[in-house]
């Protein structure tokens, strides 16, 4: 994959395995060479697979979802979890 993704190549390899659909999403990532092309597939990539169910943990799944707001995977404060 990428090293620009923040996305973990465990969790895009579990999303491309549940949502084969995706894979060509997973695929524009891992070739994107800009940061903020990444950021914006990531977007994308969260925004369809956290519409569907799916098996992230509820830890993951919070993770991803900072991806829906343009930020790193993972990159969540404790104050807008409230």
């Amino acid at each position: 994959m990428s090293n620009i993704t923040s996305i973990p190549t465990e969790i895009l390899m579990k999303i491309e395995a549940e949502c084969p659909e995706l894979a060509p999403l997973v695929i524009e990532l891992a070739a994107t060479t800009q940061a903020s092309t990444a950021r914006v597939i990531e977007g994308r990539l969260a925004q369809r697979y956290l519409a569907k169910p799916h098996t992230l943990t509820a830890e993951q799944a919070l993770a991803l979802g900072a991806c829906l707001h343009g930020r790193a995977y993972g990159d969540i404060s404790p104050r807008q979890l409230h």
